[in-house]
């Protein structure tokens, strides 16, 4: 929410395959990636909406512990959280965004209505497909208004570039 118009927006697809692809190319043998979806989409609303980024007062909040923790400190222990991590540390400093994190539970999140339903292009814009939402859901976006955006995800080019998507060496590093 852009609190300078009042203006609401709201971005989603689905994680294309390459991305999903350099998220196993750390190894660490992970079956969830919840906590890595959860960081992603905070890169990606950076990435989305720049311009409300640019020189300003932002307050950020998720319902994931670890995907706060890597937010706040731009590292993690795991090392594709350390990588997106610094990654949005390094987009927001390019912004000079300034940023206050919060944790928000998810059931009080409406940021977490689109990930329970599948996006479907209509009009012009993707859309959570509102045969799929309960009427809570349905209810809860009604009353926000938003303006969809079309989602960016980091490039198959970015994540290779070793200034912003850091790949940490664990092994190296003294814990």
């Amino acid at each position: 929410m852009d609190t300078h118009d009042n203006t609401r927006h709201i971005t989603g697809g689905t994680i294309p395959t390459y991305l999903l692809s350099w998220l196993d190319s750390f190894a660490t043998n992970s079956q969830q990636r919840i906590n890595q979806c959860e960081l992603l989409s905070v890169v990606v609303a950076v990435l989305s909406f720049p311009k409300l980024f640019q020189d300003r007062d932002v307050l950020l909040w998720s319902d994931s512990t670890a995907a706060l923790k890597a937010c706040i400190d731009g590292y993690s222990r795991v090392p594709e959280m350390a990588a997106l991590g610094s990654g949005l540390h390094l987009l927001l400093a390019d912004l000079q965004a300034r940023v206050l994190y919060q944790h928000v539970p998810g059931k009080a999140n409406p940021a977490e209505i689109p990930s329970r339903s599948p996006f479907i292009f209509e009009a012009g814009a993707w859309r959570p497909d509102p045969n799929s939402l309960s009427l809570k859901d349905k209810a809860t976006l009604a009353g926000i208004a938003d303006t969809f955006s079309p989602v960016r995800f980091p490039s198959q080019e970015q994540l290779l570039q070793d200034d912003l998507f850091i790949r940490f060496d664990h092994h190296h590093v003294s814990q």
